[in-house]
């Protein structure tokens, strides 16, 4: 077949092993996201006060638009907050794994410019080797993960 279903996904599962043509779409979506993690890793940062901000420890940190990067790995216990405008962009690059405590949210802002608040679509998080989230625990944006 061209795809397999399962009870423990909402949705259709895919493998490079099914029938035509989904093999030809698995591999276009793994080039697209080889792309997408390389750019989102390879990009420099906005200001050198973004590199290990918090030593990775960043549960109850505001942040402002830019690209962050962290060395290791990076953990949210409690809420974060991204202030910006719908145009805003954030990257935040985590050499290693991303951890999100249980019940812990982002929460997106207004900078008072009157241009909206953060947009999902302007967030991107990078991570080098595995994601936990915690139950009922909440991040916006774009996880690609190693």
């Amino acid at each position: 077949g061209e795809f397999a279903t399962s009870t423990q996904v909402s949705g259709l599962l895919y493998a490079t092993s099914y029938s035509a043509p989904t093999k030809a779409l698995v591999t276009a979506a793994l080039d697209d996201f080889d792309t997408a993690y390389t750019d989102a890793k390879d990009r420099a940062l906005s200001d050198t006060a973004n590199l290990d901000v918090l030593t990775g420890a960043i549960g109850g940190h505001v942040f402002t638009a830019g690209i962050y990067k962290w060395s290791a790995f990076v953990t949210i216990t409690t809420d974060i907050t991204l202030k910006g405008s719908s145009s805003s962009l954030y990257i935040f690059q985590v050499a290693e794994y991303l951890s999100i405590a249980a019940s812990t949210r982002m929460n997106l802002v207004s900078d008072g410019t009157g241009n909206g608040t953060p947009d999902a679509s302007g967030i991107v998080w990078q991570v080098g080797t595995y994601l936990v989230f915690g139950a009922s625990a909440h991040l916006e944006g774009t996880m690609l993960v190693q």
